[in-house]
């Protein structure tokens, strides 16, 4: 009787059966449900700002993050990083494949409400990363600025060659 459940007594027919029907069964369920993008973390479960722009249907935690050792800012997997170094003005970076996926449909006079100030939308350049000035982006301005960016454009070798730079002022 024990002699049938055991897989190394079964014929190389039964093996190939077996086989398929765990292909079958598994591999759409962990295609399913393995394979999801990550979800978005509760910014009220960090006390984190939220980043919301109703027009695109976005709303994101945003993070506070500062320069790596290599002086380089890394945005966060499935939230959004702020990062600021100079009066009125804030970066906030994000995966384009996670939470800034909408982002690219944002047009020039959408309303964005960040760290309870309000924001519209006054431009949007997309740029080649080698031709991005992170002084400039980051330089000081008169009035209070978001400065949102993501990586745009078709992937070489697993970058992204341009990034999707919005600017909007508070109102």
């Amino acid at each position: 009787m024990l002699k049938k459940f055991n897989p190394f007594n079964w014929s190389a027919r039964t093996v190939k059966i077996a086989f398929a029907v765990f292909c079958a069964i598994f591999v759409p369920v962990y295609l399913i449900i393995g394979l999801q993008p990550a979800t978005a973390a509760d910014p009220t479960e960090f006390n984190y700002d939220t980043l919301n722009i109703a027009d695109i249907n976005l709303i994101a935690p945003v993070k506070p993050i500062t320069l790596n050792s290599e002086h380089r800012l890394v945005a966060p997997d499935t939230i959004a990083g702020a990062y600021s170094d100079s009066a009125n003005k804030t970066l906030i970076i994000g995966h384009s494949s996670t939470i800034f996926a909408t982002l690219h449909t944002a047009q020039v006079g959408d309303m964005i409400d960040y760290a309870d100030s309000k924001y519209v939308i006054t431009e949007i350049t997309y740029q080649k990363v080698e031709d991005i000035n992170m002084r400039d982006v980051l330089a000081s301005t008169s009035r209070p600025t978001l400065v949102l960016m993501t990586c745009a454009g078709t992937p070489v070798d697993g970058n992204y060659p341009e990034r999707l730079i919005i600017t909007a002022e508070a109102l």
